[in-house]
């Protein structure tokens, strides 16, 4: 739906007028209902969308876990929570995530990954959380609750956020034989 400008246009317009009468919306990928063409690959990736979308500042992902570890805290009793992801060196922990037999997490943090370096490409700093407490956000505005926080890149013009979120790119260059010389 978003690849196309004038759709992506609409959504957003849509979204933020929600948001201006103070109203959340709820957006939410439903694999019975939404069509191959429509989707996105998971909730994960459809809320970095959505957050680049709003122009938000901050993006919540809220987990059966309470962050990221240095390793699977199930299969690795000395697994560390890594608190606090510096832009910079947020490359690594995608890398390690998406290799064959990782250490760093399964196919769910995976997705949490690939959400947290889509938002931060565009400017949206991530928190990756527990979503098992009882009141998930207040704790998290409170500092009670533990959290790994991704701190985000320069915020990109919403227009290369979408030219960054389209699916089907076309399009092609052509080189005659004086411009390849010149």
């Amino acid at each position: 739906v978003t690849d196309d400008r004038r759709r992506y246009l609409n959504a957003r317009a849509a979204l933020r007028a929600l948001l201006y009468h103070r109203v959340i919306p709820i957006v939410n990928e439903n694999d019975a209902v939404t069509t191959r063409e429509f989707r996105y690959g998971d909730n994960d990736r459809l809320a970095a969308k959505t957050a680049g979308l709003v122009d938000a500042d901050v993006l919540i992902i809220l987990s059966d876990v309470d962050g990221l570890y240095t390793a699977n805290p199930l299969e690795d009793p000395e697994a560390e929570h890594i608190s606090f992801v510096p832009y910079g060196e947020a490359g690594q922990y995608f890398e390690a995530a998406s290799a064959e037999g990782s250490s760093v997490g399964t196919g769910g943090m995976r997705a949490k990954l690939a959400a947290a370096r889509i938002a931060i490409d565009w400017g949206v700093t991530t928190i990756i959380a527990s979503g098992r407490r009882q009141h998930p956000i207040r704790d998290l505005i409170t500092g009670e609750a533990r959290c790994t926080i991704f701190e985000a890149g320069p915020k990109l013009p919403a227009r290369k956020r979408w030219l960054c979120g389209v699916h089907e790119r076309a399009g092609g260059v052509e080189i005659d034989e004086g411009e390849l010389n010149a």
